[in-house]
């Protein structure tokens, strides 16, 4: 019986339209796919109609998946290996299939594509003529001391470096690099290099900005960076009107341009750029800085959410509690009375005993100033458990 063979297939990072027309061909006529992560893979596999079952193929199951992989091209299985981004066996469990087949004589083939760090590499304006890629450093909790000894040895490395880094690390990443490298270094921040749908994603922070959330922006818990940020109310504090749209750069320099171009974007009015409303946003952004501001809205906002739980949980009338930074909220079930508008009710008792409330359906929220004290989060709730249950006749 003739062996089979394995085939390396790369997706695409982003784009769905970056995939190669042999890629797709050999998805279809494999027996099988070997997948980083089948629940992602899915997506890619149902868009282009692709019926070839699969199998998951991870960093925890390398070794012995390798085996039962290389069984089964030996009894003459095609089995095409794909990453849930990108060309297997960069970064990526697939080395050990592919170290296994060579040693059992297995044909490999490799069907070029998408690899990110070749894409950052092309478009960082450093040198690509030689350079070295080094993948994701350790984390400083899994090994601290491999990380210091591979950034004491690559700060002698002359050639370009290319690393991976997941968003949440990136922070602690760039100020580990320049201490290990000195200021005057050159970087090249790359992401999202190939977007998926090709359309541009809107933050709306009006709300939710300034540290309501916990953190700064309400985008920072998802992990994401908006291409569009529409930021206001909190920047002022309330005392002034004022809103910015902040843009990357990229969006600004497609219209940045002489006017004879026709392409420069032109939008003002009265206040645009009010001295005054700049001057209170300032000095709201300074209250911030050094009054730590967002450590106190954390320790209130778990006060809040403690005293939420201690106060309606258990509650018959209760469906659901929650609550992030200083913003909570408590829904009621349905149904607790018929053709009356419960939020609503519920809100006008709470204000003749001194409270606002907001109410959205059956649900009552509460998104009280960052200066509320811990004594008027507890009326504030101990009001809104009495309102309740007065309009409930408990």
């Amino acid at each position: 019986m003739p062996i089979g063979k394995i085939s390396l297939c790369a997706t695409p990072i982003g784009n769905l339209e970056d995939i190669s027309f042999r890629v797709l061909r050999t998805l279809k006529e494999a027996d099988l796919i070997a997948a980083e992560d089948t629940r992602n893979s899915i997506k890619l596999l149902n868009h282009f109609e692709i019926k070839t079952p699969m199998t998951a193929y991870h960093e925890f199951n390398k070794v012995e998946k390798a085996r039962e992989l290389i069984a089964q091209c030996l009894e003459g299985k095609h089995i095409a290996l794909i990453t849930d981004a990108g060309t297997p066996c960069i970064s990526d469990p697939g080395e050990e299939l592919v170290k296994q087949a060579v040693e059992q004589g297995i044909p490999v083939e490799s069907l070029p594509g998408a690899a990110a760090f070749v894409l950052a590499l092309s478009l960082s304006a450093l040198s690509t003529r030689r350079f070295c890629f080094e993948a994701f450093l350790p984390t400083e909790k899994a090994n601290k001391k491999e990380r210091q000894r591979l950034l004491t040895q690559l700060k002698e490395e002359e050639r370009t470096i290319l690393l991976y880094e997941a968003p949440h690390h990136l922070r602690k990443t760039l100020e580990d690099l320049r201490e290990a490298f000195g200021e005057n270094r050159k970087i090249t921040l790359a992401r999202e290099l190939t977007k998926k749908y090709d359309i541009h994603l809107i933050d709306d922070e009006i709300a939710m900005g300034f540290g309501r959330t916990g953190k700064m922006f309400a985008c920072e818990h998802a992990g994401i960076e908006p291409d569009m940020v529409c930021i206001a109310k909190g920047l002022s504090s309330g005392y002034y009107p004022i809103a910015i749209l902040c843009i990357t750069t990229d969006i600004f320099n497609a219209f940045y341009a002489d006017y004879k171009e026709g392409k420069s974007f032109l939008h003002s009015h009265t206040y645009s750029g009010n001295p005054l409303g700049c001057r209170i946003a300032l000095e709201v952004l300074k209250i911030f800085k050094e009054d730590s501001i967002l450590k106190t809205i954390n320790e209130k906002g778990t006060y809040l959410r403690n005293k939420m739980e201690e106060i309606f949980k258990n509650k018959s009338y209760i469906k659901d509690i929650r609550n992030i930074g200083l913003i909570g909220a408590i829904e009621l079930k349905n149904n607790l009375l018929t053709n009356v508008r419960i939020g609503r009710e519920i809100y006008n008792l709470a204000l003749k005993k001194g409270v606002f409330v907001r109410p959205i359906g059956n649900s009552v929220y509460f998104m009280p100033p960052y200066i509320i004290t811990y004594e008027e989060i507890d009326k504030m709730l101990q009001v809104s458990k009495e309102s309740i249950e007065e309009l409930l006749k408990i």
